[in-house]
C-alpha cells in the first residue's frame, strides 16, 4: 500500500521533482516522475536486441520499453521500476492500447502533456474504469503533484498508425510490475529470462564493483545463452565504457561481454555461456 501523505510530502515544488529515498545513490526516487514518452530510439534498440519469442525483463520506464517489446515480437514482457510513476504511465498507455484508436491514442498523450494531471484529460476518462485499480488510485490521490515529465513530445516515441494496428493484436493485458531498484532486483525475480533490458539506468553510480555486482547477482535469472543488455549513454559513455571495458574479467566464469553498436546505439551484452 501506498502512503500518499508521505509521497506527496516528497514532492519539491521548487524544483518540480520528488526528494530521493536516500538508499540508492540520490538520483532516483520511489515516485521521480517518468517520461511521458521515451527520449530513447527504441526501435533502433529492437533492431539491435532482436527480440522475436524472447522472454523479456525491462525496465518499465516510460511504458513504452515494454510496448515496443511487444511490438517488435516478444513473448513474454515482465517490467521493473524504482518508480511507482513507471507502472502507471504503463497501464495508462496498456489499457489505452486496447481500447482507443491510434488518433485518440496521441491525443491522449497530447492532453496529459498540457494537463496537470492525468485525471483531467479526457481520452483517460473513457479508459480509467477499466485501468488496474492501483494506478487508479495514485492518478486519484496524486492529481495536482506532476509525477510526469512534460514538456516536449517526439512524435516519432509514441507507435506509428501500422505499428499500433500489431500492439492491438500483441498487448493482451497488463505487464507484470515489480516495484523495485535495480540493486535489489535480482531477490525479487522467481523466473529465467531470455533478455534482460537495463536501458542507461547503470550510468548512474557506474562503476565496475557495482556493474559486477548486479550483473552477477542476475546471473541465475538468465536462461541459457540470455542476455543482459546495458544502454550505453551519450552522455557519460566515456565513464561507462571504461567500466564495461573492465566487465568482461569480473563476469567472465558465466558471460562473455561485447559491445555492439548501431547509427544511434551502443550497447553493452552480457551473453550467458
Amino acid at each position: 500500500m501506498i502512503d500518499y501523505k508521505l509521497a506527496r510530502s516528497r514532492y519539491d515544488e521548487k524544483t518540480g521533482l520528488f526528494v530521493p529515498n536516500g538508499d540508492n545513490g540520490g538520483a532516483f526516487a520511489a515516485f521521480s516522475p517518468a517520461y511521458l514518452v521515451s527520449n530513447e530510439d527504441l526501435r533502433s534498440a529492437m533492431n539491435m536486441l532482436q527480440p522475436h519469442g524472447a522472454d523479456v525483463l525491462t525496465v518499465a520506464g516510460s511504458g513504452d520499453q515494454p510496448i515496443f517489446y511487444k511490438l517488435y515480437g516478444a513473448n513474454n514482457v515482465d517490467t521493473f521500476d524504482i518508480s511507482y510513476v513507471a507502472k502507471v504511465m504503463m497501464d495508462v498507455k496498456t489499457v489505452a492500447i486496447q481500447k482507443l484508436n491510434n488518433g485518440q491514442y496521441r491525443q491522449m498523450l497530447n492532453g496529459i502533456n498540457t494537463a496537470r494531471g492525468i485525471a483531467d484529460v479526457p481520452e483517460y476518462k473513457t479508459i480509467q474504469s477499466i485501468c488496474p485499480v492501483d494506478s487508479q488510485e495514485f492518478i486519484h490521490k496524486m492529481h495536482g503533484v506532476e509525477y510526469y515529465l512534460r514538456g516536449g513530445l517526439w512524435s516519432d516515441s509514441a507507435p506509428f498508425a501500422s505499428e499500433y494496428d500489431v500492439l492491438k493484436k500483441s498487448v493482451n493485458g497488463n505487464f507484470n510490475f515489480i516495484w523495485t531498484d535495480l540493486d535489489n532486483l535480482a531477490g525479487r525475480l522467481n523466473k529465467k529470462y531470455d533478455q534482460m533490458y537495463l536501458s542507461n539506468i547503470l550510468q548512474y553510480g557506474c562503476s565496475v564493483r557495482r556493474v559486477s555486482r548486479i550483473a552477477n547477482d542476475l546471473a541465475d535469472c538468465l536462461k541459457p545463452r540470455g542476455q543482459i543488455m546495458l544502454q550505453v549513454s551519450p552522455y557519460f559513455i566515456w565513464d561507462e565504457l571504461r567500466v564495461y571495458e573492465q566487465l568482461g574479467r569480473a563476469v567472465s566464469k558465466w558471460a562473455n561481454v561485447r559491445m555492439v553498436q548501431s547509427k544511434t546505439h551502443c550497447m553493452c551484452v552480457l551473453r550467458k555461456l
